[in-house]
């Protein structure tokens, strides 16, 4: 493992996803709770749903993950601006640390569908960029989420011990 190229485009764009909307969550918290629920629901049902659609459409992964997921990223934005309209609240002081922790989610989120879809149109094509995906360490993250399985067995070893 090293830190190269795909390192720093992962890195940009987790934080720029995260950037804005962390700065986004400081004016309207639930928005940004809303719209990240929906993404990450977005970025699973367009896992869930590439074989089935590959299967009976011949489309091509790429095209068939990438798509779907915008799709229901859209739908997922527009459906967070009506349930925001109806259901808005905020955590006052709060709102900055939990903020941060759904920017971060919604950049993951984000990262995650665009680098499983470069990763499904260019690997196959590209022996360097399959190599330069092998070896990094944000892609182990973003495509596996590493991170968020190393903290959830923390917690998991916390809670059983009684910590």
């Amino acid at each position: 493992m090293s830190f190269n190229w795909v390192d720093l485009a992962c890195i940009g764009t987790v934080a720029l996803v995260a950037g804005i909307q962390f700065l986004r969550s400081t004016k309207d918290f639930s928005r940004v709770f809303y719209e990240t629920v929906f993404l990450v629901a977005a970025v699973a049902g367009a896992a869930a749903l590439l074989r089935p659609l590959q299967a009976r459409t011949g489309l091509a992964a790429p095209l068939l993950f990438g798509g779907v997921g915008v799709i229901f990223g859209v739908v997922g934005m527009l459906l967070a601006a009506v349930v925001n309209r109806r259901m808005a609240f905020g955590l006052g002081i709060f709102g900055y640390f939990f903020g941060l922790l759904l920017a971060i989610a919604c950049g993951y989120a984000i990262g995650h569908l665009a680098l499983r879809t470069a990763v499904l149109a260019f690997s196959q094509r590209s022996p360097e960029f399959a190599q330069a995906v092998k070896r990094s360490w944000m892609t182990r993250d973003l495509l596996y989420f590493k991170t968020f399985i190393e903290v959830r067995t923390i917690l998991r070893f916390a809670r059983w011990s009684n910590i």
